[in-house]
């Protein structure tokens, strides 16, 4: 079973780490105890525990997902994290996130292993006695001035590649080798825990130790800003090992701007007139407004885009620096971009409103700069907070620092949000700074970002509503979830025509309708003819992710006899964009 391989291998190689640093005899005892049971019976400890919670949760989406690298790894971490005990509070939000209508089923998952585990015998006392030794700080001091991970989050990663066969190599007498892609089929498991603690052990100096924490860093980065968690066509579709999954940049189009010919507008309703007239206005590729101004203000209203924006501009970012040629791949991939592979830091302001409130002795950029860490450190990459605070620091810039959703932060915590962005950006001027907000909870409010160049996201005109439906039904050809690419092409026509239509074509310019149309579009093969049909069809289909988050309360109230389908229309987009 991978899962109890992945589990021993990470506590063996922790603890051989603490061998390494003078604790061998402490060490030695856990160790003992761990490997005097016999593997058979550890296996079947955790078979057990996973069945027990894979039935109370009883859904086929997270049995495949079970088989799921990504997510095998995330489940080990918390098991092993020293700090919380068994933390998967940040696992169900990452693929509660993912998969938003298996949120309830996913808790269900974790609270039963989590049970399971510490009711278990043989993992129980283990576990424990392991999260108490590593998390002592006579330990983590040695381990850092050892140059050794602090946290199981690597370790996990480099079992997980070694066994997986990510380019690992074998090492010992009687070890098997595997090549990229392949599986490690033979030999003793130890040998794999001599591979990991090998690789930790040889590194040749600080600077590689370095690079491989910037590349791990920025890989985390990567992956947390690509994921599209409201594509579903079917259920099965949903499955990891159904093909390809849908990201972020396989469908994104690229969005435009307005600048305001009015500076700080004071009311609302100004902003209105002025967006009834934007089509008028030059359009400015959102891209390059990032590049030409240092401080930018994004306003836009639920479904333009500013989330998918801010995602997908970190993603490009984190991936350019991932590159053999980090600034020429910026450039390239950055439309109009000019400032070299900046170190991309994405903040969802909803969480760091969460986080204000438990840290009411905080103020300022300390708050904002003590969120990042702890969201480092929540994530297994607390060894990766000295890469980010060495970019902040240098004079000449190193960042790109995106700040998604001013507007989600209550109103009671907004002040200080918007107080922690402003004493950033004077702390350290010479970063790019993006800000997204809602027109409502800025426009006239007493909280104002001095400094900010302020635009507004344009609506999607014809030209990129039809890219974007190429695009969406070449990924799902490409992704074997359509017969053949002559479909697809047929598809993406048919879809095109239909929005068209004058009372659809002004729900097509916004990117996340025009999403939920695709995602109509595919499943029952057309549009309906009636617009309070398509109302009902993209409500339902929304709130299938939402009784995840929110239960069947809200599902019960769009059934009230009489009640406005285009009110809950509405409700529905304000509430879908946090995910778009």
């Amino acid at each position: 079973m991978i899962w109890e391989t992945l589990l021993t291998a990470t506590i063996e190689v922790g603890l051989g780490f603490l061998v390494e640093v003078g604790f061998g005899e402490a060490a030695g005892d856990l160790r003992d105890r761990l490997l005097k049971t016999d593997q058979k019976k550890r296996q079947q400890a955790l078979e057990n525990a996973f069945s027990k919670a894979t039935t109370a949760a009883a859904d086929q989406t997270i049995t495949d997902l079970l088989k799921h690298r990504p997510f095998q790894e995330q489940v080990v971490k918390a098991l092993l994290d020293p700090v919380n005990g068994m933390d998967f509070q940040a696992v169900e939000q990452f693929w509660g996130d993912q998969f938003p209508q298996h949120q309830f089923q996913l808790r269900r998952f974790f609270i039963s292993l989590q049970n399971a585990l510490l009711e278990d015998k043989i993992y129980g006392p283990i576990l424990e006695h392991y999260q108490t030794l590593r998390i002592r700080q006579d330990v983590q001091k040695a381990l850092l001035e050892r140059g050794l991970p602090t946290s199981d989050a690597p370790i996990v990663h480099a079992i997980s590649a070694t066994i997986s066969g990510d380019g690992a190599l074998a090492y010992g007498d009687g070890s098997v080798a595997v090549g990229a892609g392949a599986t490690y089929i033979g030999g003793d498991f130890t040998q794999i825990v001599l591979v990991t603690i090998q690789q930790f052990l040889s590194a040749k100096d600080g600077e590689e130790k370095t690079t491989d924490i910037r590349r791990r860093y920025f890989q985390h980065v990567s992956q947390r800003a690509n994921l599209l968690p409201w594509i579903r066509i079917t259920e099965e579709n949903a499955s990891p090992e159904q093909g390809g999954d849908l990201h972020l940049a396989d469908i994104y189009i690229d969005l435009d701007t307005n600048e305001l010919e009015r500076k700080h507008l004071e009311h609302e309703e100004e902003l209105r007139q002025y967006l009834a007239h934007r089509k008028e206005t030059e359009r400015i590729s959102a891209q390059k407004m990032v590049n030409r101004e240092r401080s930018l203000l994004i306003l836009g209203d639920p479904g333009s885009g500013k989330s998918a924006f801010v995602k997908h501009l970190t993603y490009l970012m984190a991936q350019a620096n991932l590159a053999e040629r980090p600034n020429e791949a910026a450039q390239n991939s950055i439309s109009g971009w000019e400032h070299g592979a900046l170190l991309p830091i994405r903040v969802e302001l909803r969480y760091l409103a969460d986080f204000a409130q438990d840290q009411q002795k905080l103020k300022g950029a300390k708050l904002l700069l003590k969120f990042i860490r702890n969201d480092l450190a929540d994530w297994g990459m607390d060894d990766c907070w000295p890469i980010v605070e060495s970019a902040l620091r240098k004079p000449e810039g190193g960042a790109l620092i995106l700040l998604d959703g001013l507007d989600e932060a209550p109103t009671a915590q907004r002040q200080r949000v918007v107080d922690a962005v402003s004493d950033l950006r004077e702390m350290y001027p010479s970063h790019r700074y993006l800000v997204t907000c809602r027109p409502y909870a800025y426009v006239g409010q007493p909280w104002r970002l001095h400094g900010f160049h302020e635009v507004t996201l344009a609506p999607f005109d014809e030209e990129q509503i039809d890219r974007y439906i190429d695009n969406w039904y070449e990924r799902l050809a490409e992704r074997q979830r359509l017969e053949t690419r002559q479909l697809a092409l047929r598809k993406a026509q048919s879809l095109k025509e239909a929005v068209r239509r004058r009372d659809l074509l002004g729900l097509a310019e916004r990117p996340l309708l025009l999403a939920v149309m695709a995602q109509l579009h595919a499943y029952h093969g057309q549009l309906p003819e009636d617009r309070t049909q398509l109302y009902y069809d993209a409500v339902h289909l929304l709130l299938e992710r939402w009784e995840g988050h929110l239960g069947t309360r809200i599902k019960q109230e769009s059934d009230v006899e009489g009640h406005d389908s285009s009110n809950v229309v509405e409700q529905c987009q304000t509430r879908y964009a946090c995910w778009f």
